[in-house]
């Protein structure tokens, strides 16, 4: 992630210095003082709402929202540097999802305003949603239970993915095991191939060779590794004995050589 810039110097350096003015002009034409324009533009102080109001009435294309944005990202930024609070976060996934959902508008804004989704891409992920569910009961007749097992959730998660009309949000974690788990093309599930297509059972058969020898090489790579630790491990046995016996024939070659000297 990007360290996000002062406010301020994306006025300086993309405004300002565009528009070929000085901070004492541009100070006058905001109408402000020139010192107060200058702290901003040099990251002392912030753009306040009363600053944005006029940047926007100023720039006019540059909303206020996108001043105020901008500084709320930067000063994040700055605590979370130096801040990390000692609380333990909500595990219930599925609930803090339902909240957020309340949190948005049809429009997948935020209620207060700020752009948070994308209302073409809810319609997809509900789309989505759709044929995760039609893959679970026309392809592979599997229940809630033993999907949801398939998939790594829980039977009332699946409920509510599958039952929800608009659903805002999807883990893309949950698309990609649906596709393993049920043997369709993530293009289906995205709706770029068509039913005929996906029903054929040629593709369906190379898409399921594709992972038996995936899964194959796996369990080769695998097998591989141990018998390779296996061999390293026996020629290591080997390597001790034989300094064992070096060790040992050394023992006796000193004794042998005492032995001599005593008996001159």
């Amino acid at each position: 992630m990007s360290i996000p810039q002062h406010p301020g110097k994306i006025l300086k350096e993309h405004v300002l210095k565009e528009l070929n003015l000085s901070v004492t002009e541009a100070s006058d034409q905001l109408g402000v003082s020139r010192v107060a324009l200058s702290r901003i533009l040099n990251g002392k102080a912030e753009i306040t709402t009363a600053m944005a109001i006029r940047l926007e009435a100023w720039l006019e294309d540059i909303t206020a929202e996108y001043w105020l944005h901008q500084q709320a990202e930067y000063n994040l930024w700055q605590k979370r540097k130096n801040i990390t609070p000692d609380i333990k976060p909500v595990r219930d996934r599925l609930l803090t999802t339902k909240i957020l959902h309340k949190l948005l508008d049809e429009g997948g804004r935020l209620k207060f305003g700020y752009p948070l989704y994308d209302r073409t891409e809810n319609i997809l992920v509900s789309e989505i949603t759709k044929k995760i569910k039609e893959a679970r009961v026309k392809m592979n007749g599997h229940t809630i239970d033993t999907a949801s097992k398939l998939l790594k959730i829980s039977s009332k998660e699946l409920k509510y993915y599958e039952k929800s009309n608009f659903i805002k949000y999807l883990p893309l974690t949950l698309i990609k095991r649906a596709a393993e788990a049920y043997d369709v093309s993530m293009d289906w599930l995205f709706g770029i191939a068509g039913d005929e297509f996906e029903m054929e059972q040629e593709v369906r058969s190379n898409r399921k060779n594709l992972f038996v020898e995936e899964v194959l090489n796996i369990e080769y790579s695998k097998a591989s590794e141990k018998h390779f630790t296996r061999i390293q491990n026996e020629l290591l046995t080997i390597v001790k004995s034989v300094t064992s016996m070096i060790d040992a024939y050394k023992e006796i070659d000193e004794a042998f050589i005492r032995f001599q000297k005593t008996n001159e």
